[in-house]
């Protein structure tokens, strides 16, 4: 199963069980969209689990509270291979309503902000496995272009 630690006020996710990029695809395939009620289901159906959907949801919650009130409380949710979860403060400055143009002054706040882990960020980037362009063929047709 899943285990969360807290590791110099970073709270680490971690799974023991690796699953193929090809099944976790399978599953969300069809959706363009996943909302909380989606994710929960995705939980649920998953077999290696065995948990129902009250437990999936219930899971599904206490992770995002745990999220959100870890940032809330100034600390950092670091998911290695997906990413981190932090907060960030700006700095007080102006602006103009876009309306009317008039100058306004925007006030120091603090938000919430998510990086992308590089795991994450190459599976984005290639897309499915399916889509993605084979590149040894690639390179050899382009060699056997520049030969002839």
């Amino acid at each position: 199963m899943h285990a969360l630690s807290l590791h110099n006020n970073r709270l680490l996710a971690t799974c023991p069980v690796a699953r193929p990029a090809t099944m976790r695809r399978a599953v969300v395939a069809s959706a363009q969209k996943l909302g909380k009620g989606n994710l929960v289901d995705v939980l649920a159906a998953n077999s290696e689990l065995g948990i129902t959907k009250k437990q999936a949801q219930n899971t599904l919650d206490t992770l995002l509270d745990t999220i959100v009130d870890t940032v809330a409380d100034g600390g950092e949710v670091a998911i290695p291979g997906f990413g981190s979860f932090k907060s960030k403060q700006t700095a007080a400055r102006n602006g103009r309503n876009p309306s009317t143009g008039e100058p306004l002054a925007i006030p120091a706040s603090t938000k919430p902000t998510f990086v992308a882990g590089k795991s994450f960020k190459d599976a984005v980037k290639t897309g499915p496995a399916s889509q993605a362009p084979p590149k040894a063929k690639a390179a050899k047709k382009t060699a056997d272009k520049a030969a002839e």
